[in-house]
């Protein structure tokens, strides 16, 4: 498995998920707009895992914030679920991620219980916080 930087190419493949209603319900649309969100803006990255067979398996993004936080969200291609992808894009990640920030933050529905055990697994704790929309914060201490 290796993560790399988002690259224009990988967004048509992204888009093929979406006609899984479970990716297409929780996450944003990889339109042109967040194309250019999240190539363009400076505190914001984007990962993509990629299987050997050059696959992209999984998708990552992180916000960053001014006083060192980061917030992510996070899919598995639907056919690939349940695999342990989820854990191995999380690890690499947070290994990139380790000496640039101090929390991880991630929101996630009530009902998203494969989220939530992934992040759980990972070191992140629920805080009990619920936002807006009725998601639940999750962190993580990175340092």
């Amino acid at each position: 498995m290796t993560l790399r930087k988002l690259k224009h190419d990988d967004v048509f493949e992204l888009r093929k998920w979406f006609s899984e209603e479970n990716i297409a319900s929780r996450l944003s649309f990889p339109d042109d707009n967040w194309i250019s969100y999240v190539t363009t803006k400076k505190d914001v990255e984007a990962y993509t895992l990629t299987h050997e067979n050059g696959q992209v398996v999984g998708y990552l993004q992180m916000d960053r914030s001014d006083d060192g936080e980061g917030c992510i969200a996070f899919a598995i291609k639907p056919t690939e679920q349940g695999k342990g992808f989820g854990s191995n894009l999380l690890r690499e990640f947070m290994q990139i991620i380790a000496t640039k920030l101090s929390l991880l933050t991630a929101f996630v529905e009530p009902d998203n219980a494969k989220s939530i055990s992934l992040l759980k697994s990972r070191g992140f704790t629920t805080t009990n916080i619920v936002d807006e929309d009725g998601m639940l914060r999750f962190e993580c201490t990175i340092a």
